[in-house]
């Protein structure tokens, strides 16, 4: 009965795409993307102007972001309303992971975390994101995702210690009110997550959602510089 019904599907399917049109004209559309005519429509838009639906559609995203925000541990780090100069660590501070992929993915223009802080009023380390945004590694995303079987690149490229130069070490005294870290995973439909990272240049006794060696010296380097304040983790 199964195998029946897929296949009365996927007959269905093609016998509705080719009586598109008419079938639209009788049943009505849902109006997204569409122009002209909206009289129709099943779904009118509830918004006077793209302009309107615009400001609707990030209030709500900010409401989400607000609502879905968990917070792991705080020993005293927050609130922090005293952090004014702060360092930006890690690869993914210099890059805009804010979905995961397929139908989870997010169009629109996408403020990175240094923007929004700078609009905010925070002072950020340019030597320091500088060294992240013209790095050759990659923002620990796991590229090319497919088939269900973790295959693609799931490298978690963070860069290592031994290339942080003199230089990007020194900046860390003029922005020491706080040390924000961010790691980012990325996953979605089409790309489930590795169970252990041999293939991907890391152990085989970690999984994806695991901290790499390089996350892991990271946070000791900061620890032991003795430099900050205080330390915010972003997962």
């Amino acid at each position: 009965m199964m195998i029946i019904g897929i296949v009365l599907t996927v007959a269905l399917n093609s016998v509705a795409a080719y009586w598109e049109k008419p079938l639209s004209d009788y049943f009505g559309v849902i109006g997204e993307g569409s122009t002209g005519d909206t009289s129709n429509y099943l779904f009118p838009s509830e918004f006077a102007s793209e302009e309107e639906r615009k400001t609707a559609q990030a209030d709500l995203t900010e409401q989400i972001v607000a609502e879905g925000t968990v917070l792991l541990k705080n020993n005293g780090a927050l609130p922090s309303t005293d952090a004014k100069k702060i360092s930006l660590f890690g690869i993914s501070s210099a890059g805009k992971i804010v979905s995961g992929s397929g139908s989870g993915a997010v169009s629109g223009e996408v403020k990175s975390l240094k923007e929004s802080l700078i609009a905010s009023g925070y002072e950020i380390n340019e030597t320091l994101y500088d060294f992240y945004a013209n790095s050759t590694h990659s923002h620990g995303s796991g590229a090319a995702p497919g088939g269900g079987s973790a295959k693609g690149d799931w490298k978690i490229d963070e860069v290592p210690q031994s290339e942080y130069a003199s230089e990007v070490f020194n900046s860390y005294a003029s922005y020491n009110d706080a040390a924000i870290v961010v790691f980012s995973r990325k996953g979605g439909e089409g790309g489930d997550l590795p169970t252990e990272m041999s293939r991907f240049g890391g152990n085989a006794e970690d999984n994806y959602l695991s901290l790499s060696q390089e996350e892991k010296d990271l946070l000791r380097s900061i620890k032991d510089s003795g430099t900050f304040a205080k330390t915010l983790v972003i997962i």
